[in-house]
């Protein structure tokens, strides 16, 4: 299995954004053919990712997507991830000498 590249990632959602808005330029045609080229996975995931029953769904999904609870969600880990730190420090600060 292929190691997951967040760069690469972003860069093929970028690409396929442009393919959608017919705005790509030359050398970004070039790239985006090459990475569906790569492999039979990637061609799939594009065909998946330019549909347009699965944009309409996803954006059907966007809209009853509740943000503040969601950001809530966000904040309390945070909370419990800075608690979490804390109390590692402490926890070394008071190692015997």
């Amino acid at each position: 299995m292929a190691q997951f590249d967040l760069q690469k990632a972003q860069r093929i959602i970028y690409l396929t954004a442009g393919y959608i808005k017919g705005e790509l330029n030359f050398g970004e045609q070039q790239e985006l053919t090459a990475w569906k080229n790569e492999s039979f996975e990637n061609r799939v995931l594009f065909q998946e990712l330019i549909s347009d029953e699965n944009r309409s769904a996803a954006l059907t999904k966007m809209q009853y997507f509740d943000t503040d609870a969601a950001l809530s969600r966000v904040r309390l880990q945070m909370k419990a991830y800075q608690k979490i730190g804390s109390d590692l420090i402490g926890t070394r600060q008071r190692r015997p000498s």
